[in-house]
């Protein structure tokens, strides 16, 4: 099967093994630098399936960090064998267009929508992929459940692009010292939710060959 895996930044796929007939495609982040990289990717390539997998923020209590949660509700008969997959939740993914931080933020888009988890690019993928045709999943693990709050508004360092202003965001916690602590642990998280998302690619990819 070929096979396009969107990551919206490195650090989701730093631990994914890519097979040989895989393609990788690190996006950016958000709706717009999503549908604008994977536009640019499928003039010259068009794969069976993409799989938009990355890191998601909980919504349904149900769900903890480093737990998987596949949306294939639109695309049930994609012939994937999940099984092998553990603990896998069979859910739905809101797209959202900014980071949600703190566990207000996530209520409030729960309420709204029912949703079981949150991210800011499947939707945007979802829809170029049945504009051309391709079988879409979203594979998705949860880097912060509905109970925690992120470190930092990471929404004022975005830009345009889908990109971080690293520049900024290092000058901000150099001011503010008392947060470093808290990224760490979330950034210890982060590497735990990316180690457990490229097991479940690897497992899914290597059984669906």
């Amino acid at each position: 099967m070929k096979c396009l895996v969107c990551f919206a930044v490195a650090q989701e796929k730093r631990n994914f093994r890519v097979p040989s007939d895989v393609q990788v495609l690190v996006t950016g982040m958000g709706a717009v630098a999503a549908s604008s990289c994977l536009t640019s990717a499928l003039e010259t390539a068009r794969p069976e399936l993409i799989i938009a997998a990355g890191f998601a923020g909980g919504l349904n209590p149900e769900l903890t960090t480093g737990q998987i949660i596949l949306d294939d509700a639109d695309c049930p008969a994609h012939d994937l064998d999940f099984s092998q997959v553990q603990s896998l939740f069979r859910g739905s993914i809101y797209s959202e267009s900014k980071v949600l931080i703190t566990p207000e933020d996530k209520a409030q888009v729960r309420e709204e929508t029912r949703a079981d988890a949150v991210d800011m690019e499947s939707a945007s993928i979802r829809l170029l992929a049945k504009q051309h045709g391709i079988t879409m999943v979203s594979l998705r693990v949860i880097s912060d459940a509905f109970d925690e709050s992120l470190p930092i508004n990471f929404n004022q360092f975005m830009t345009e692009n889908g990109g971080m202003r690293f520049g900024s965001l290092m000058l901000h916690i150099a001011r503010h010292p008392g947060i470093i602590p808290e990224l760490l642990q979330f950034q210890r998280k982060a590497q735990f939710a990316a180690l457990r998302l490229g097991e479940a690619l690897e497992l899914l990819l290597h059984s669906s060959h």
